[in-house]
C-alpha cells in the first residue's frame, strides 16, 4: 500500500500543472529557502493559477491535457488494477470461479428452458449451449466494463480528495480487470467450442476487436453515468435492473429475430450489432448487418471522447463536493 501511496503523490506532481476538469496556467516560479538540497540552494516550485473559466473556452488545452494524463498513467492504472483484483478474491475461496459462474449457471438456465420447449430460441446456426454460454459471458463482459468506470471513482474517492493525479487512471485500472477477466472467459469459450465439435473460422483472429467495440461501448456509458452516479447511489442500484431488461432486448439468450417487435428493438438496440457481429465473425467469418456494426462502432468511438470529456469537467466539482 506504501507504495501504491507513493505513485500516486508521484503522479500528483507529474500532473500538478494541469488542472482536472478546468482551465489552470504557470503563474511563477516561487523557491523557499527551508527545502535546498546538500548545497542550501532553494528549490522550484510550480505555481498554478486556476481560473473561473470553463475548460470548454481552451479545447486544445483541455485535450492536450487529456491525452497527456492517459499517457502517464498507465502505471498507476496497473497498480490500482492489481490491488483492486487482490481486495476481489482474497477472502474467497473459490477465486477466479465467480467470473465465470454467474454467467454459466443463467446460461445453464436457459438451456434447460430452451430443451423443454419453455422458450424458443430460433435459429443459433451452431448448437445453443455454445450460442447462449457464449453470448451470456459476453454480455457479462458489456455489463461489467458499463459499471466498472463508477465502481473505480466509488473506490477511489479517498485518493480522489487526498491527492491530484491522473483521473483516467481509475478508469483504465476498471478496464483493465473487465479485460483480464474477458480473456479468461475466452478461454472457458475456447474449450465449449472445442468440447461440442464448434468449427471456427480465421475470421476468429478479428474478433477480439469487435468485442472490444462493445467494451468501449460500455466504458462510454459508464463515463457518461459516473458523475450523476456519484452523487445518488440511485444510478448504482438501477444498473442490475436496467442490464437485465436490456439482456432480453438483446440476441443474448435467443437468435436475431427477422420480424416482428423485437426485430425492430434489435434495429435500434446499439449493443446487437456488436454482440452479434462477434459471434458471427467467430462462427461464419461474416458480419450480418455491416451497415449498423459500422455506425455503431463509429458512435461509439466518438461518444466514449464526449464521455470522457464531460467526466474530466466533472470531477473537479465532485471533488470539491466530496471536500465538503
Amino acid at each position: 500500500m506504501l507504495e501504491l501511496d507513493d505513485l500516486v503523490r508521484s503522479a500528483a506532481g507529474a500532473s500538478n500543472s494541469k488542472k482536472l476538469g478546468g482551465r489552470s496556467h504557470l503563474a511563477d516560479l516561487t523557491a523557499s529557502p527551508n527545502e535546498g538540497g546538500a548545497s542550501g540552494d532553494p528549490q522550484p516550485e510550480w505555481v498554478v493559477v486556476y481560473d473561473p473559466d470553463s475548460a470548454l473556452r481552451s479545447p486544445g488545452q483541455l485535450l492536450s491535457g487529456m491525452w497527456s494524463d492517459l499517457t502517464t498513467s498507465g502505471e498507476l492504472a496497473w497498480r490500482l488494477a492489481v490491488r483492486d483484483f487482490k481486495a476481489q478474491y482474497r477472502e474467497s475461496l473459490l477465486g477466479v470461479v465467480w467470473v465465470l459462474l454467474l454467467p454459466v449457471l443463467s446460461a445453464l438456465v436457459f438451456i434447460v428452458l430452451n430443451k423443454r420447449g419453455v422458450i424458443e430460441a430460433g435459429d443459433t446456426v451452431i448448437p445453443y449451449a455454445a450460442y447462449v454460454l457464449f453470448s451470456m459471458l459476453m454480455w457479462q463482459s458489456f455489463v461489467r466494463s458499463l459499471s466498472a468506470p463508477l465502481r473505480a471513482n466509488e473506490q477511489g474517492k479517498a485518493m480522489l480528495v487526498a491527492a491530484k493525479f491522473p483521473v483516467e487512471a481509475l478508469v483504465l485500472s476498471g478496464l483493465g480487470l473487465v479485460m483480464f477477466e474477458a480473456v479468461i472467459k475466452a478461454v472457458v469459450v475456447v474449450a465449449i467450442f472445442a468440447a461440442m465439435g464448434v468449427g471456427v473460422t480465421w475470421w476468429t483472429l478479428a474478433a477480439p476487436l469487435s468485442f472490444m467495440l462493445m467494451l468501449l461501448l460500455g466504458t462510454m456509458v459508464g463515463l457518461l453515468i459516473t458523475p450523476i452516479g456519484m452523487l445518488y447511489k440511485d444510478i448504482e442500484r438501477a444498473l442490475i435492473p436496467g442490464t437485465t431488461v436490456l439482456m432480453f432486448l438483446t440476441p443474448v439468450v435467443y437468435a436475431p429475430p427477422e420480424q416482428g417487435a423485437f426485430a425492430w428493438i434489435n434495429t435500434v438496440n446499439p449493443v446487437s450489432p456488436l454482440l452479434t457481429g462477434t459471434m458471427s465473425l467467430v462462427t461464419q467469418g461474416t458480419i450480418p448487418n455491416p451497415l449498423a456494426f459500422t455506425i455503431v462502432g463509429v458512435v461509439t468511438v466518438v461518444g466514449l471522447v464526449v464521455g470522457w470529456v464531460v467526466y474530466r469537467l466533472a470531477i473537479p466539482l465532485l471533488i470539491e463536493r466530496m471536500g465538503n
